[in-house]
């Protein structure tokens, strides 16, 4: 027995834990050496023995770690060395080729091991391959401190191993977690007492997903019995986000081959996956644009040609028919038809390219919508009569007023009628209907035509689309007749919706404006008839959980004299109409904790404030989304953005009928 048992069993212990890092340095995944001041390579890890083939450290006595570079890489080398040699940390990037088929780029740390008395013994050299993140351009390299220890300096590991930039853990066999660096318990928010003595599957990490716990559980007994493993998993912060972890386990082996713990080793790929997402969405946009661009040239050359063949044989008809005027008539008339649907399709492709740069200039002014339907329906009717449909004109007898411009108003339903006529086979019936639906105008185009697959009712609307590309199908034009109805419609505030029961069963095109409110229409409204129409201050509560939204409709409301307060929830918005009791509230629909919809339902049945004007101002303005608004409560639906002047009109009313004694001047709801 020794005479000193206590340093005995120090020793023990300090052999035990040098034992145990040394088995972190060997299982660290980047090429780790201690070097001599000078630079001699001393000790490599398992990683860098593999990439040099080397098995007998003897072979590499006297070798310089300069000599593994490139000559290029020399000098951020040395200055690397140096900074280590001044008790510092170097960094350089560069080309390594020795031991290897191809170079390959390299990142590398040198780092000083000191001793107790502040002087610098060793250096730590550790290097990692980069060349994948370079040639995938992936944005964030992350700087990492390997695993790299020197047996000889426990104090030295363990620092290492707590200021490693990389998540790092050391558990039992049984999954318990022993240790974790600092670097892993700052990532992922946790406290240190979250997660020592616990398993790993039950950490904070992987526990909020029971199928990454079992990956992760599963994963740890393969490592117990002396096998690697690595996974790309999610794991949980404690603030509720998620990222991916590269995660690697790897066994810690006794002198006798026993597994006597796991290394664990993560780091956070989660930009570099973000990115290359990003870059191959990228590639599928580019691929899919040159695609259509591919499809439209071709399209655009068929059209081009299809009145230029007509073009040209009238010019020979006309040459070789001279003296028979009534042939040279009827030529001149067909080569204006054909010159005409090249005009057609060169306004169609100039009006696009205004919308798409921005440059349309509207005219708007107050219309009746009859008199414009009855100018588009007067456009159409030649292509419709030279295919010997049925034509059906349906308009509500009620004015109906638009803020619009009337030319562009009557292009987009004129592209719809004749998109009816081109798609519905001969002597079909067309349809044209239009009535006040709240403060919209509602006008349908049906057909019996051939109607629009399921798959395809959304894309018809998009650039260079049509619904049949076959081409015993196709009915020819460049495809940007719905697109551009869209957007013409889409600038005056309005929707366009197709529908279709699928192929043969003809579709229905709808487009919703909002009306003009004009002020014979809210003199004649009842209890206030021959009152004048006033600015009197109305008590007005916002609520948008989209604060730029909110604010800024608070601005609008102060300068048209309106008091306004301002709420950013539906629990808020609740809570401030309680105690502001206002006059009209506009509420977004989908806002946190209590959306619109529940709002609405829970202002009806709150005393005080149940017959306050309520206005869904949203973004959806479909007839599903409206007839929700209505049954909730709401007395109006605007979509977003509002109309100034329908927003004052519509709180002008609101002022009148309650100066007029109405209380909260409830308007019928569907207004």
């Amino acid at each position: 027995m020794s005479d000193f048992p206590v340093l005995e069993e120090k020793e023990t212990a300090l052999n035990f834990e040098a034992s145990v890092y040394h088995a972190l340095f060997e299982s660290s995944s980047d090429c780790v050496k201690i070097l001599s001041v000078d630079g001699e390579i001393k000790s490599i890890d398992a990683c860098s023995r593999a990439l040099l083939a080397v098995n007998d450290l003897a072979t590499l006595e006297g070798t310089m770690w300069s000599s593994l570079w490139d000559t290029q890489s020399h000098t951020e080398m040395e200055r690397a060395l140096a900074a280590a040699r001044a008790g510092k940390t170097g960094k350089f990037g560069g080309l390594r080729s020795v031991g290897e088929a191809k170079a390959r780029w390299w990142d590398a740390w040198v780092r000083p091991i000191i001793d107790g008395s502040g002087r610098v013994q060793a250096l730590v050299a550790v290097s990692r391959d980069m060349t994948s993140a370079r040639e995938a351009d992936v944005l964030s390299r992350q700087a990492s401190a390997a695993l790299a220890v020197a047996a000889e300096a426990n104090a030295k590991l363990r620092a290492f191993f707590e200021q490693g930039a990389n998540f790092a853990a050391l558990t039992r066999s049984d999954g318990a977690v022993l240790e974790v660096n600092q670097a892993a318990v700052a990532l992922a928010g946790f406290e240190m007492n979250d997660i020592i003595g616990r398993k790993f599957w039950d950490c904070g990490w992987w526990n909020r997903s029971a199928e990454v716990s079992e990956i992760v559980k599963a994963g740890l007994a393969l490592a117990a019995s002396g096998n690697r493993f690595r996974e790309e998993l999610c794991y949980f912060m404690a603030d509720g986000s998620e990222r991916i972890v590269d995660l690697t386990l790897a066994p810690v082996l006794g002198d006798d081959g026993t597994v006597l713990f796991v290394a664990v080793t993560g780091t956070d790929i989660t930009d570099r996956k973000l990115a290359a997402e990003k870059l191959r969405q990228i590639s599928a946009d580019f691929s899919e644009a040159d695609r259509r661009k591919t499809e439209f040239l071709v399209t655009l050359a068929h059209e081009l040609r299809n009145p230029l063949a007509p073009i040209s044989n009238g010019l020979d008809v006309m040459r070789l028919c001279a003296d028979k005027p009534e042939v040279v008539a009827r030529t001149r008339a067909m080569m204006a038809r054909q010159v005409g649907q090249l005009s057609h399709l060169v306004d169609d492709l100039l009006d696009i390219a205004r919308i798409s740069s921005g440059k349309v200039d509207l005219k708007k002014l107050e219309v009746d919508l009859a008199a414009i339907l009855a100018v588009a329906v007067e456009t159409s009717a030649p292509l419709m009569d030279a295919s010997g449909h049925t034509f059906t004109l349906a308009i509500a007898p009620e004015p109906m007023h638009l803020f619009a411009d009337p030319t562009r108003i009557i292009q987009a339903v004129s592209n719809l009628l004749n998109n009816a006529a081109k798609y519905t086979p001969r002597g079909g019936a067309i349809s044209l209907s239009a009535a006040r639906e709240g403060d919209e105008a509602v006008i349908s185009i049906a057909d019996n035509g051939v109607g629009i697959a399921e798959s395809q009712i959304e894309s018809v609307f998009t650039m260079f689309s049509q619904v049949g590309k076959s081409i015993e199908r196709s009915q020819g034009g460049l495809g940007i007749g719905l697109s551009l109805v869209r957007q013409l419609v889409g600038l005056h505030g309005g929707t366009v919706l197709a529908r279709s029961a699928g192929l043969d069963a003809g579709s229905v095109f709808t487009i919703r404006l909002p009306l003009a409110i004009s002020d014979q229409d809210l003199l004649s409204a009842p209890g206030i008839v021959g009152e004048p129409l006033d600015a009197a201050s109305l008590n007005i509560l916002i609520a948008d959980d989209n604060a730029d939204a909110a604010d800024s409709m608070s601005d609008v409301m102060a300068m048209l004299g309106h008091e306004c307060s301002v709420a950013y929830d539906g629990a808020q918005a609740l809570a401030v109409a309680k105690a502001s009791r206002p006059d009209a509230i506009f509420l977004d629909i989908g806002m946190p904790f209590l959306n619109g919809y529940e709002t609405a339902l829970a202002i009806r049945k709150t005393d005080g404030i149940e017959g306050t004007v309520l206005i869904a101002l949203t973004g959806w303005g479909g007839a599903d989304e409206r007839a929700k608004s209505s049954l909730a409560g709401f007395d109006h639906h605007i979509t977003k953005p509002a109309n100034l002047d329908t927003l004052t009109t519509l709180l002008a009313s609101i002022a009148a009928k309650k100066r007029a004694g109405n209380g909260n001047a409830l308007v019928q709801p569907g207004q």
